[in-house]
């Protein structure tokens, strides 16, 4: 497992790191030694980085990895969410600090490395920097010494870009707009990650399971919201003809595709099964794909 400087900050994070949205598995009802077996093999292979949120599982995905780490005497961070869940979380600053408190228990830590907001385009920019609001929290964690970094997460890289800029936020996670099937935010707010050291995390790193075993589950979701599932196919096809030659598995290319970008501070794919964790954190030793091949496949980005 190679590292990576996570930031501006002093973490120096496994490049390959462990989603919690999965651990618990499909519908979230695995039992919970079949999570915590995921955590500790992820942890065996030398991921050091695990995120989470109170919505992974409804709360479960934070108790099965508190209890994975619990005995665990090497150095691991631990990043988790406020907003989302439960469903009345109106993102001010006392909604944060009941959130928290629930996620440093169940988490069995007594200090978090990384709080970020989840979602933050359902928040907004107002209750996030107003008065009251959801940084006010944050900063009162930090205050505390109960939380070492901040951080925000979303879709809209409009309001992330936004939120970067206040030099404010330590970190960033983005998801299904840089990835195998498209790059907007490699152009859009990657350079601005850049400019202001911020650790960028590159969420649902599988375009959520389009690029994985979900794949057919999920173009039959989009199909059913209208969206354009011949354009998404043309590009998957485009993808594995692409790949044609190369030994990686799609799941694995879409890894190392991200690898191959030196500003990505670490890539965070789920897993419902050892094998997953296995395959996932073997991106690392493989490396990134060769520039060549990162070329050719934004060549014909579907965005």
């Amino acid at each position: 497992m190679k590292y990576r400087r996570f930031g501006r900050t002093d973490m120096l994070v496994s490049e390959i790191g462990l989603g919690g949205g999965y651990i618990t598995g499909k519908g979230n009802d695995a039992p919970d030694e079949k999570a915590i077996a995921i955590v500790r093999r992820a942890l065996e292979l030398g991921c050091n980085y695990i995120d989470t949120a109170p919505y992974y599982g409804r709360y479960r995905s934070e108790t099965c990895i508190g209890l994975a780490l619990e005995g665990w005497d090497r150095p691991c961070y631990i990043a988790t969410k406020v907003g989302v869940y439960p469903p009345e979380f109106d993102y001010t600053r006392d909604a944060v600090l009941r959130s928290f408190e629930g996620s440093l228990r169940r988490l069995r830590r007594e200090q978090i490395d990384l709080l970020q907001i989840h979602q933050c385009e359902l928040a907004g920019w107002e209750k996030i920097m107003g008065p009251g609001g959801t940084l006010e929290g944050l900063r009162e964690l930090q205050r505390q010494g109960l939380v070492r970094h901040i951080g925000v997460t979303g879709y809209d890289l409009d309001l992330l870009i936004r939120l970067v800029e206040t030099d404010i936020f330590d970190a960033v996670l983005n998801y299904n707009r840089y990835d195998l099937l498209v790059q907007e935010a490699k152009w859009r707010l990657l350079p601005v990650v850049e400019e202001h050291h911020v650790a960028y995390v590159a969420g649902s790193p599988l375009h959520s399971g389009l690029l994985g075993a979900r794949r057919q589950s999920r173009l039959e979701q989009m199909a059913q919201r209208g969206g354009d599932v011949q354009a998404v196919e043309r590009r998957l096809a485009y993808l594995e003809k692409t790949r044609s030659g190369y030994a990686d598995s799609l799941p694995r290319m879409a890894l190392r595709y991200l690898l191959a970008d030196p500003r990505v501070a670490v890539v965070i794919p789920s897993a419902s099964r050892i094998e997953q964790v296995e395959e996932n954190m073997g991106a690392s030793e493989a490396g990134p794909l060769p520039a060549g091949l990162v070329s050719a496949i934004e060549k014909e980005p579907l965005v």
